[in-house]
């Protein structure tokens, strides 16, 4: 009995061992070693760990939220041409930062004040000298206050600004929640802390490569960002501020609103409309890639566009009116573009500067130069206008608008040469900020009477400033003053006038000489027949002739069988390269002595001519960079008059 119980005893007593180990020992992976009590820390760290998680996770997406709510309200409003407020003032500045620079470069500055339909908009921009201020209230009154320059307009509802301002919205990147999602993982926004600032709390956000500061309903006020560069995100990339600042307006007749007193000069409404809506697309344009046209070929009667790797080369033949009618048709588009920009973008500038209306100038300039010019070229914008449907009257100003050039030229043959063959290359820089080089196209003219000839030129533009003829004479403009006395032949349609009528290097020189000149022009004229080319010094009142070899007071550098036209430092850096490759010079040769600095930041296109091969070289400038950094397009004259 007793050893009975002692052997149930034992039993119990190894039950309740086995039944304590077992509480004191916990499993992992099989492996006997975390007990209750680290257990007891486990479960809570888990649920710490999960909820920072919930909340770090929360936070990026609730900052990304807000970002996006900014960037959505600004297509908002472009889109549907609306104001981002219906009563109040809206500051907004931009800078970029450079890095080690001492401040941030105030690139523009805008200030919109709106109380239902009254609105002021003033826009300064210290890096470009602009500074206009709009008014609406029964009228629309444009204002630059430096220039003392104040148009007034009846009130119009500015249907072609709203237009370029939707078409502006549309060229904004368009991302769905997948793009969104990516940007969002790269950037990595996260609120950071409160702002206290003017008695208002707001919101900070830090995201690679910037930070942000956003009003307590979400509204960006402060923005400071720097974009990856290639290898990643670097301190030493520019960046760029952006600030933005509201307050209320409670009155109608408040000084935000009231347009400045003195006098003014009445314009059309639609031409002020114009003009803004030509101006913001100008504007657009830094932010888009140059526009190139599909490969192919499309005819209109005699006709012909060919596009080959985005290069236009367009055809033309007939009488005055169907070559101008031609070149309409083929290129309807790039005609409306390019008077557009023209006429009331280039031609808004103008007018803020001069403080005249641009476009009564030029109505009044085209009656002052019908006399001086040969009817067929009216014929032929008669034509251009029908065929595009453009005005007549955009089509005429566009080809009159006085130019301000600053470029360089150079014609080299004989001992300068690899085999003594001529070669010339003309050097246009000239206004890339508005978009021509979107519009380049090699023209073959064959005009019934005259000679034919190559125009290195732009749509809607039936004057020349770049061009070959089937003689061998190829001419290159270069700018000196370019205003002054306008009593006589545009300069554009005295060059082409010299193509089409001059068969050798003297004619060429006589038909530029012969005729009423208007402003300060230079030129280098080449004839491949003989060869040779010549220098021209050109205004109303004077004509002198430099020939190769021959230095003058302004060209001091005489170089044998060669005429070297620039000026300051680049002329001097033209008559340095040339001397270096003296005797080794062909057209590649010459497109490398051409480059900058002899080129300008706002080298437009570049041509190089040779004439003996009836060859010519073309380059147009991208976007930002100017064309003598481009790859050439070659042109032979049998292909484009084939």
């Amino acid at each position: 009995m007793r050893i009975l119980l002692n052997t149930r005893n034992e039993n119990i007593k190894q039950d309740m061992a086995m039944q304590n180990e077992n509480q004191t020992m916990a499993t992992c992976d099989g492996r006997p070693h975390f007990c209750i009590r680290k257990k007891c820390w486990i479960r809570p760290l888990k649920w710490v760990l999960s909820l920072a998680i919930i909340i770090t996770a929360g936070n990026w997406v609730v900052a990304s939220r807000m970002l996006w709510k900014n960037y959505d309200r600004a297509v908002t409003c472009l889109a549907a041409s609306a104001w981002p407020l219906n009563r109040g003032v809206m500051s907004l500045e931009v800078f970029e930062l450079k890095p080690g620079a001492n401040a941030p470069l105030n690139i523009v500055s805008a200030r919109l004040s709106v109380f239902d339909d009254c609105f002021s908009v003033a826009l300064t921009s210290p890096n470009n000298n602009i500074r206009a201020n709009l008014y609406r209230d029964r009228k629309l009154h444009l204002c630059a206050p430096d220039k003392k320059t104040h148009f007034v307009a009846d009130s119009t509802a500015l249907d072609d600004t709203r237009r370029a301002l939707a078409e502006i919205s549309k060229e904004i990147p368009c991302f769905s929640w997948l793009g969104r999602l990516g940007i969002n993982l790269a950037l990595r926004p996260f609120i950071t802390g409160i702002e206290h600032r003017n008695g208002a709390i707001g919101w900070r956000i830090r995201m690679m490569g910037g930070k942000a500061i956003l009003a307590g309903n979400g509204d960006l006020r402060r923005m400071e960002f720097c974009p990856p560069s290639k290898t990643g995100w670097r301190a030493t990339k520019t960046g760029w501020l952006v600030t933005i600042s509201e307050k209320p307006l409670n009155s109608s007749g408040s000084s935000e609103l009231t347009p400045p007193a003195g006098p003014s000069i009445t314009v059309k409404g639609n031409e002020l409309d114009l003009s803004l809506a030509a101006a913001l697309r100008i504007g657009a344009l830094q932010f888009q890639p140059i526009r190139k046209s599909a490969d192919g070929e499309q005819s209109n009667g005699k006709g012909r566009l060919r596009v080959s790797n985005g290069n236009r080369a367009l055809y033309v033949s007939g009488t005055p009116y169907e070559i101008g009618y031609q070149h309409g048709k083929l290129l309807k588009d790039s005609v409306h573009r390019v008077c557009r920009r023209l006429v009331y973008g280039v031609g808004l500038a103008y007018s803020l500067e001069k403080g005249k209306w641009f476009i009564n100038e030029a109505r009044a300039l085209i009656e002052r130069q019908r006399p001086y010019m040969d009817s067929a070229y009216f014929e032929e914008m008669r034509g251009l206008a029908e065929g595009s449907g453009v005005s007549l009257e955009e089509v005429q100003i566009g080809n009159i608008i006085p130019e301000f050039f600053h470029c360089s030229g150079v014609a080299v043959f004989g001992k300068a040469t690899t085999r003594g063959q001529l070669v010339h290359a003309r050097v246009l820089d000239y206004m890339t900020e508005v978009g021509l080089q979107d519009e380049a196209v090699v023209m073959a003219v064959e005009r019934t009477g005259v000679l034919r000839f190559v125009n290195v030129g732009y749509a809607g533009f039936i004057g020349s400033v770049t061009g070959m003829n089937e003689k061998m004479i190829a001419i290159g403009e270069m700018g000196g003053r370019g205003e002054g006395f306008l009593d006589g032949t545009p300069m554009s349609f005295l060059l082409r006038g010299a193509l089409e009528h001059a068969a050798t290097l003297d004619e060429a020189v006589a038909y530029m000489r012969d005729r009423r000149r208007t402003c300060e022009y230079y030129y280098v004229i080449s004839d491949g027949k003989i060869p040779d080319a010549v220098g021209i010094a050109a205004t109303t009142g004077k004509f002198e002739v430099v020939r190769s070899g021959q230095a003058v007071a302004q060209l001091p550098e005489a170089v044998e069988n060669a005429v070297l036209m620039s000026a300051g430092d680049r002329y001097r850096n033209l008559v340095q390269r040339v001397r270096e490759r003296y005797g080794k010079i062909d057209g590649r040769a010459l497109f490398e002595i051409i480059k900058r600095p002899v080129s300008m930041r706002s080298n437009l296109h570049d041509a190089i001519f040779e004439p003996q091969d009836l060859r010519i070289w073309v380059v147009n400038a991208s976007r930002n960079e100017p064309a003598c950094d481009q790859p050439p397009a070659i042109y032979e004259w049998k292909d484009l008059f084939r």
